[in-house]
């Protein structure tokens, strides 16, 4: 298993928030559309996710 640490910046305007809001709900958050995009970049192998912390919906980051 690899490891790989990333360093993000992003602009929360159209996300909400940082953690996925489960099944139900279809609202784009940060941690899905990096998953999303990793599991394309891994060529669809498992990707796992863990964050030192995250934003309320509409927060923007930086590293």
């Amino acid at each position: 298993m690899y490891r790989h640490r990333l360093v993000i910046s992003y602009k929360g305007t159209s996300y909400f928030g940082w953690q996925d809001l489960g099944a139900s709900e279809q609202k784009p958050t940060v941690r899905a559309s990096i998953h999303r995009a990793l599991k394309i970049i891994c060529k669809y192998q498992t990707c796992t996710i863990s964050a030192a912390s995250r934003t309320d919906a509409g927060v923007h980051a930086q590293g």
